[in-house]
């Protein structure tokens, strides 16, 4: 999940319904493993691969610093708000029967049934390909959040 820039669709959304609406939704436990990488940390990486011909032809995992749970990753973004707002978290099978119905009701809507299943896989990856090939480091994804909810409020 790449975050940083105001259309990525994940951040931005979640950020301005958070403050429009004081409070967020999690479809499950909030156990499931993520590891947002900000936008710069991508556009380094690939800039220092273009500059690293022992690079070419290899792939690389280009995650965030480090995995976390989607509720402790929710309890940053919340901190560095710097607002309270209150986190709901709706059981997988009463998720997946409500984001049905109201993607059926509301079909221009972006919550789709298939997300309720994404909520349950870990998204985690090792960068050590990358940082012993090109020295590739992310930024921690307090400092990335903060950073863009920087840019956000200035804009």
């Amino acid at each position: 999940m790449i975050y940083g820039t105001p259309d990525d669709r994940n951040f931005s959304k979640m950020i301005s319904f958070i403050n429009k609406r004081g409070f967020f939704v999690v479809f499950g436990k909030g156990d499931n493993l993520i590891q947002p990488v900000h936008v710069e940390d991508v556009a380094g990486a690939i800039a220092a691969v273009i500059e690293k011909p022992a690079t070419f032809g290899k792939t690389y995992e280009i995650p965030g610093r480090a995995p976390l749970k989607y509720k402790e990753m929710l309890e940053i973004v919340k901190s560095k708000l710097g607002r309270q707002f209150r986190i709901y978290y709706l059981p997988i099978g009463i998720s997946r029967i409500a984001v049905k119905l109201y993607s059926r009701l509301v079909p221009s809507s972006s919550l789709k049934p298939d997300m309720i299943d994404r909520m349950e896989i870990d998204k985690a990856y090792s960068y050590e390909n990358a940082s012993e090939d090109f020295g590739y480091e992310p930024m921690p994804f307090e400092t990335g959040i903060e950073k863009f909810i920087k840019h956000l409020e200035k804009n």
